[in-house]
C-alpha cells in the first residue's frame, strides 16, 4: 500500500525527492497559509518542532514507499527557528542504515544553506 502523508500538500509541498536508499534528499516548500502558523505564534509564525519531526518521518516514508514511524529518538536538536516568511523553502537530508528492512536507523538534517534548523538521530519501524 502506498503511504499517504498527513502534512504533505496541506502544510508543505515536497518539491523534490531523491535518494538511493542510504541517502535521501528532499526540498520542501512550506504553505504559509496553514492554520498552524496562526497559532504558533500569532504575529510571529514558527514551524513547530513536532511538525519538523513529522516532515522527516513523511520524507523517509515517501522514499521507502511504506509507512514508517519514529519509535526511538537518540537525539533531536532544534538549532534555529523555521519562519515561513524567512525560510519558505528548506532541505531535508537523511542518512539511513538498513534501508528496506523493518527497522531503519537514520540521521537527519533540516537546513537552508548554512542555516541548520534541526538534527535528529532516530530509529524508525513499520507499524504492524
Amino acid at each position: 500500500m502506498r503511504y499517504n502523508p498527513l502534512f504533505r500538500n496541506k502544510l508543505y509541498i515536497c518539491e523534490s525527492l531523491s535518494g538511493d536508499g542510504t541517502f535521501i534528499s528532499a526540498r520542501i516548500r512550506l504553505l504559509a497559509g496553514h492554520p498552524v502558523f496562526a497559532g504558533h505564534f500569532p504575529g510571529n509564525p514558527v514551524l513547530p518542532g513536532v511538525c519538523i519531526i513529522q516532515i522527516i518521518n513523511e520524507i523517509l516514508s515517501m522514499a521507502e514507499n511504506r509507512e514508517l514511524h519514529l519509535v526511538k529518538a537518540g537525539g533531536i536538536k532544534y538549532i534555529s527557528f523555521i519562519r515561513p516568511d524567512e525560510h519558505p523553502r528548506f532541505d531535508v537530508e537523511i542518512q539511513c542504515k538498513n534501508p528496506g528492512q523493518d527497522t531503519i536507523y537514520c540521521s537527519a538534517r533540516v537546513f537552508d544553506g548554512d542555516t541548520i534548523f534541526c538534527t535528529l538521530k532516530g530509529e524508525y519501524a513499520l507499524i504492524p
